[in-house]
């Protein structure tokens, strides 16, 4: 299993992290390939050696001079209430973004099912914590800095580097978050600033501070960033086969203005013990026996939308022979607490219990083809025997069946042998089997 450590001795930002990756191994040029599939416009990294306080260091611009290529609000629609964001990170960003608009985004943009996930997991963080920071709807957040071109091109772009480095876990070390104050469009603000008090809050993340004004160090984009990544808070051990430093746009006296990141390979005894078994899961369940079945049936969908991998309930029979329920979720380490509470808090059960498994877990990669002008995305895992099974994307379905006049019947078996073929033709051009890959563009 591959380990990604960060250690951030002078604070985080999402350009810092994402040119540090860089400077691991991970190719800018196909990271610019795959951000270009958002739909946004072309996303184009440029690099360049520094050196800040002696240290060699890569250096990461995001050059988007153009506006985003963006379906703005329909004229007379209700709009999410805007709050500013204007001091947040190094870019001059590209407009504003609602939360909601970047989640749709990730949802239908050709990436790697771990990237979305991780982009996902990244954004939900910062828009919760301003929602609570402005006392607001998590769908009512409009980003603006944050939801800029380059800072899109920042998270999505770490996402997509973790996967260009082959990494299945990351571990965070502290959070430097600075001392003195920032200017914004809300007045002077203490350092760190709400988003980022916010998101440290009920976390079990060290943190610690400089001793002189330094202003911001670390940003909500790199915080979201650390905090939405991190699998563990404990840096890892075992062999180190690769590291990268990236640097900031800012010279702040008495610190080196870089990130460090490094890869880990754990000890082969230990990769050959399990090799298969190499990735884990939290399921966390709960009773429930004085609730009516819509009132369960909208807390599966929050807990899905607040980033439960699954959720279930299954009917069962209690003491005194009382038929209840019984609430099953699937979390990754980092979500546990927060679902937890969620569970607690959205039904009447008292109590939630965790158990974590170990998972054996299927290579996986996106596809997609066109049916008459509809896209229709599809799912490659690839067995154990080096087979592959192909399944359809339902909802893509039934929307080109609905647009198309066709029952889902009638088109289902043309769209899986498309899907299919897709699959193997990208299969035989290279397209690796775990990661993303290229979302295939065949048309029947």
């Amino acid at each position: 299993m591959t380990t990604l450590a960060i250690e951030m001795p002078s604070g985080i930002a999402g350009d810092m992290l994402l040119a540090a990756l860089i400077d691991a191994g991970a190719k800018s040029e196909r990271i610019a390939a795959q951000l270009a599939q958002l739909g946004v416009g072309p996303l184009p990294l440029r690099c360049q050696e520094v050196h800040k306080r002696g240290l060699r260091a890569l250096q990461l611009h995001v050059d988007v001079p153009q506006e985003a290529l963006w379906r703005q609000f329909p004229h007379g629609a209700d709009e999410p209430q805007e709050h500013s964001h204007d001091h947040h990170d190094h870019h001059a960003g590209s407009g504003h973004r609602p939360y909601h608009a970047i989640r749709h985004l990730l949802e239908h943009a050709p990436l790697d099912e771990r990237v979305r996930q991780r982009a996902g997991r990244v954004f939900r963080i910062l828009a919760e914590a301003e929602a609570a920071v402005h006392g607001m709807a998590v769908d009512q957040v409009v980003f603006h800095e944050v939801g800029g071109l380059d800072a899109i091109a920042d998270v999505v772009g770490c996402c997509i580097a973790l996967e260009e480095l082959g990494v299945d876990r990351v571990c965070v070390g502290p959070l430097l978050l600075g001392q003195g104050h920032v200017h914004c469009a809300h007045g002077r603000m203490p350092v760190p600033v709400p988003a980022v008090q916010e998101m440290i809050r009920g976390r079990a993340i060290s943190t610690q501070r400089v001793d002189f004004a330094s202003g911001e160090l670390t940003t909500p984009t790199g915080c979201a960033l650390a905090i939405g990544l991190a699998d563990s808070f404990t840096l890892p051990s075992g062999s180190n086969v690769a590291n990268g430093v990236g640097a900031g746009h800012r010279d702040i006296p008495g610190l080196p203005g870089i990130i460090r990141v490094s890869l880990w390979q754990e000890e082969q005894e230990q990769q050959e013990t399990h090799p298969r078994w190499n990735g884990s899961v939290h399921e966390l369940r709960a009773v429930i026996d004085d609730t009516t079945p819509q009132d369960l049936a909208a807390v599966c969908n929050a807990l899905r939308a607040a980033g439960a991998r699954d959720v279930w309930q299954q009917t069962i029979t209690m003491k005194k022979g009382r038929q209840g329920s019984e609430l099953v979720v699937l979390a990754a380490d980092q979500d546990c607490d927060r679902l937890a509470a969620m569970m607690l808090s959205h039904t009447p059960s008292i109590g939630v219990r965790r158990s974590t498994w170990q998972r054996w877990e299927l290579p996986r990669r996106q596809i997609a083809v066109t049916v008459q002008g509809h896209r229709i995305h599809g799912k490659v895992a690839t067995l154990p025997d080096g087979s592959m099974r192909v399944s359809i994307e339902h909802d893509d379905l039934v929307s080109a069946a609905q647009a198309l006049g066709k029952s889902v019947q009638g088109i289902r078996q043309q769209v899986q042998a498309a899907l299919e073929d897709e699959a193997q033709a990208t299969q035989q051009d290279g397209e690796p089997h775990a990661s993303g890959g290229q979302v295939g563009t065949r048309k029947i």
